[in-house]
């Protein structure tokens, strides 16, 4: 699970569901093909940065359109998988582990709040082409703050700095916070390994529905090499 309520300590329904892109069930927040992606759709084309308003059925995060022909994933070499995570202005620095897919169906999410999950079906830190997907906790009960509790105040232009496992450290520029309805989504954009080279960012936001034992929203941040 991605993060529990520290209100009331109810675990949150954060979870990554093994469906196709566009199938979320009650209470998850996005949706992974039962396949590492290899077609998505790379997105919407460049546009005013800011955050969206939560169900306002934004079809992608904003982001520049792609200067880059597309490459399919068998074209794309390996790259050094990120390791840690840092973003100055909000005083984050976590460690960032490979999450794959569970048994059950679900992304598998660290269990730790202080420890990030890259997508590692996904591209990585340096490939020319698409997202990478880093995931990480709001809060718990139990451990507090997650890492990323402060993810949703995060300013246009402020610097995120992924290390890789080969020391090197990619800089990106944040161009778009935005907040969607955990069922308006957009996964092509988000898990999309073609279009221009981009770090996603993906938490839990918005109200939290005491029925569900889940917030309502996703905070998604899109960010560019700078």
């Amino acid at each position: 699970m991605l993060g529990l309520v520290l209100a009331v300590g109810a675990p949150l329904g954060w979870h990554l569901g093994h469906r196709q892109p566009g199938a979320l069930r009650p209470g998850t927040a996005v949706a992974l093909a039962t396949t590492p992606p290899s077609t998505a759709a790379s997105g919407a084309s460049a546009g005013s940065s800011g955050s969206a308003s939560a169900g306002s059925g934004a079809s992608a995060p904003v982001m520049p359109p792609s200067p880059i022909p597309i490459q399919s994933p068998a074209a794309q070499k390996a790259y050094p998988a990120p390791v840690r995570l840092s973003i100055p202005t909000l005083r984050i620095d976590a460690p960032v582990i490979a999450e794959g897919v569970a048994p059950d169906g679900q992304m598998a999410i660290p269990d730790d709040i202080h420890t990030l999950g890259w997508y590692k079906w996904g591209p990585a830190p340096g490939a020319p082409a698409g997202s990478v997907v880093i995931v990480g906790h709001v809060d718990s009960a139990v451990a507090g703050t997650g890492t990323f509790f402060t993810l949703r105040t995060i300013a246009d232009q402020a610097a995120v700095q992924v290390r890789t496992a080969d020391g090197r450290t990619h800089t990106y520029r944040v161009l778009s916070r935005q907040e969607f309805r955990k069922t308006s989504v957009p996964l092509a954009a988000i898990f999309a390994r073609t279009g221009t080279p981009r770090l996603t960012l993906v938490t839990c936001g918005g109200p939290f529905d005491r029925a569900t034992r889940s917030y309502e929203d996703n905070i998604v941040v899109t960010a560019v090499p700078a």
